[in-house]
């Protein structure tokens, strides 16, 4: 039997919602049934129901984006899916750095030879990172929130409708997608780059959310944004296996082997870093204003049905923020 967010209806607006806030307040109870019945998942590994579980809460946290300055208490229920996934935080992050390793050294034999040392011990902190009790008052601890958090949401109100809900969040979002890729490049940190990935993932988010109103416009956009977060994140997941490398001696006993995991980390970093500044300036192509302005003509011929014309599917030239 499917996890019950495949029953539900789909990460999307449809044509089913009532309204916009309907379609808010749907998505997001989907959201957080999917999550508890994932990490009761039977026929999945606890990592395996983490990564699910954390996926549905980043969905949760996009979809509240979406409609931020028209929620007023989209801070509060914000903070509530962030603190709860930080419970789970730790169960996942083990197992990520892991996959980090392998992904770095999978194509060069010398290179995984080298991350033996660092692989045994990544493998023996996976194991004992934390105890079977731990893990099971974290997920307690988890689905009483979330639990507590479900009836909340049929309460939830907002100060716009229809597309005016959307739109502010919208424009938030590619705003400061594109500024924290302006810094990010000026900066040249990985600090800035996952900053700036925090804002495609939301933007990404965005775009599934609206995928119904033009698929032939918004698929290829949803492309970009996807091939954008896996660079930005295998970057930061890098940075933070640099890190352990530096802090665990045991990691590396030959400084030979040490040396040639950090110099294949620096040159993947710079080259997953240069390709993510060509693909965001494509996904960032569009200022805000026009975006929105777009986004609010698709969202109109989409609630009466109406094809959709060239003009809105290519976009205008008008310029603005």
């Amino acid at each position: 039997m499917p996890p019950i967010g495949e029953l539900a209806l789909p990460y999307r607006f449809t044509p089913k919602d009532r309204s916009a806030a309907a379609g808010v307040r749907r998505i997001a109870r989907q959201q957080v049934e999917a999550a508890l019945s994932d990490l009761e998942d039977p026929e999945r590994t606890l990592g395996e129901r983490v990564h699910a579980v954390r996926r549905r809460c980043k969905k949760l946290r996009g979809l509240i984006q979406l409609v931020h300055p028209a929620f007023p208490d989209a801070k509060r229920e914000d903070g509530t899916v962030r603190d709860a996934a930080r419970l789970l935080a730790d169960l996942r992050d083990s197992d990520v750095l892991v996959e980090t390793l392998d992904v770095l050294t999978a194509a060069d034999d010398t290179l995984r030879l080298a991350a033996v040392p660092a692989r045994t011990i990544l493998l023996e902190r996976r194991a004992t990172a934390l105890s079977a009790a731990d893990q099971s008052e974290r997920a307690e601890r988890f689905r009483a929130d979330f639990e507590a958090f479900l009836p909340r949401i049929d309460d939830w109100r907002f100060d716009a409708k229809g597309y005016a809900l959307l739109e502010g969040g919208l424009m938030r979002t590619v705003r400061r997608m594109r500024r924290a890729m302006d810094t990010a490049q000026e900066e040249q940190d990985g600090e800035h780059l996952h900053e700036w990935r925090k804002e495609v993932k939301y933007h990404g988010h965005h775009l599934a959310l609206l995928r119904e109103l033009a698929p032939p416009l918004i698929d290829p956009l949803r492309d970009l944004a996807d091939r954008l977060g896996l660079r930005l994140g295998l970057h930061h997941d890098l940075a933070v296996l640099a890190d352990e490398l530096g802090a665990n001696v045991r990691m590396g006993n030959e400084d030979a082997s040490r040396q040639l995991l950090k110099r294949a980390i620096s040159q993947r970093s710079e080259a997953l870093a240069a390709e993510a500044f060509v693909i965001g300036r494509a996904l960032a192509s569009e200022k805000p204003r026009p975006l929105a302005a777009r986004y609010a003509r698709l969202w109109a011929n989409w609630q009466t049905g109406d094809r959709l014309s060239a003009e809105i599917v290519n976009g205008s030239d008008d310029d603005g923020r």
